[in-house]
């Protein structure tokens, strides 16, 4: 709120969290869709996919 209005704040927010949200919303429709293209193999990449985000935030917790 230092940067903008109280009236914009709640739309710049809102702006923001959008992507996020939509991809939010997309996630079962595309890991079915990955569950039944790759079969078990998608349970792979979607575990491969969350140590990377774990390292990635540990990164992050030690700089």
């Amino acid at each position: 709120m230092a940067l903008f209005d109280a009236s914009e704040c709640g739309q710049r927010l809102g702006w923001l969290k959008t992507p996020a949200r939509l991809l939010q919303a997309a996630a079962p429709l595309i890991f079915g869709t990955a569950l039944s293209v790759w079969g078990l193999g998608a349970l792979y990449v979607t575990a491969g996919i969350g140590a990377l985000a774990t390292r990635a935030l540990q990164a992050i917790k030690r700089a």
